[in-house]
């Protein structure tokens, strides 16, 4: 009961994103310092030696980055803020995978299956309040925050849950559901209402990531059929009779160079590629701030594919790449989860969300996942 607590303490604050002072700032970093305590309090840590190299590894690479980039940035002292986060971030994964050691797999995936609940209930909930009574229900601002991005230009309302914007909300539902699968194939209701909620975030990234995760979590040949369909309604979505509908217009932008978020990427792709400095050292921790240019509000927002060399350095980054996609490609795991694990590293991309490291520890861990028949407890059992 203790190592289970932990654990739903730990994945929960990690997922706790609203704009406000006791949102991503605060609850993360107490989140993960007190399931760190308890594990090294009850005794729980099983470290292996390779995790504690991987660690190591990461931490001495940020440390020469660190050091290689900060005063390129007018020694800027936010940088060891990212770092820090990073530092939490190993941490978080260590904790992780200690946990998974006493844990069964249905254990975990129940845990798994509640959080995601808890998120689908706040989803639901502003979705339904908006459509009756007009009323937004704004965790963050509720909480002293800024407040979120759910009513676009257009007056359009796409409901958030706890997170700023709909596709921030996609990236850790999205996230959470494919860490669910790892223990648990089985596709049941919490399956199909975590896609359900995806797509009605009207998100071009949650309707990606979800056609994702079903691509992943299909037959080979569900998977030709959702080739053909992706194809088709990519088509449709480009046609004039979509032209009026807040998915197709996005769509259309992206093509036409038109989205601001697009553009805001390609101009970061262009500082690191035109910048010696940048190029071989990498952005480093600096992030968007009130004297960099607006458009690095997107420099953690790139696929963790590009966002690597881009903070590491093009020398760094590619090795850290590398050392990624050869662990993959080497996991026991199967081929549906390395499937569903690309897809969601298009989206979550940073190395400062703790989701991100337990996402790792979870599909590094040892164990097989639970077979696609095995009965799995309800997600609001004990």
């Amino acid at each position: 009961m203790i190592v289970r607590s932990i654990f739903a303490i730990l994945v929960l604050s990690a997922t706790l994103f609203f704009d406000s002072g006791v949102g991503f700032n605060g609850v993360v970093p107490l989140g993960v310092a007190f399931a760190c305590f308890l594990l090294v309090a009850l005794s729980l840590e099983r470290f292996r030696i390779d995790d504690l190299i991987a660690v190591w590894l990461m931490f001495f690479i940020g440390c020469v980055t660190l050091v290689l980039t900060f005063t390129y940035w007018r020694s800027d002292p936010a940088q060891y803020k990212n770092f820090t986060y990073i530092i939490l971030g190993l941490l978080t994964f260590l904790t992780t995978k200690s946990l998974v050691y006493h844990l069964r797999p249905e254990q975990i995936a129940t845990i798994l299956n509640r959080i995601l609940l808890f998120h689908m209930v706040v989803f639901v909930c502003q979705l339904a309040m908006y459509r009756t009574t007009g009323f937004d229900l704004d965790v963050g601002r509720l909480l002293g925050g800024l407040g979120h991005r759910a009513i676009t230009p257009e007056g359009l309302y796409r409901p958030t849950g706890v997170f700023d914007e709909p596709a921030i909300y996609a990236m850790f539902t999205a996230t959470l559901l494919v860490c669910r699968m790892f223990y648990h194939k089985g596709k049941d209701a919490i399956f199909w209402l975590s896609l359900a909620c995806l797509f009605l975030t009207m998100s071009l990234v949650a309707y990606i990531l979800a056609a994702g995760i079903i691509f992943a979590y299909s037959s080979m040949r569900v998977r030709m059929g959702c080739i053909v369909l992706g194809v088709v309604a990519i088509a449709l979505l480009l046609s004039p009779l979509m032209s009026d509908t807040y998915v197709g217009v996005r769509i259309i932008n992206v093509f036409t160079g038109t989205d601001a978020s697009t553009n805001s990427k390609s101009l970061v792709l262009q500082d690191w590629l035109n910048t010696p400095q940048l190029l071989h050292f990498g952005f480093g921790f600096i992030g968007l701030r009130d004297w960099t240019p607006s458009y690095y509000d997107a420099m953690f927002d790139l696929t963790f594919y590009m966002t690597i060399p881009i903070v590491f350095g093009l020398v760094l980054g590619m090795c850290v790449l590398l050392w990624f996609f050869l662990s993959v490609a080497f996991s026991p795991r199967p081929l549906s989860d390395k499937l569903a694990l690309l897809v969601v590293l298009l989206k979550l991309t940073a190395l400062q969300f703790p989701l991100l490291w337990i996402l790792m520890a979870l599909f590094f861990s040892k164990g097989p996942a639970l077979p696609r028949t095995s009965p799995l407890p309800a997600p609001l059992a004990s």
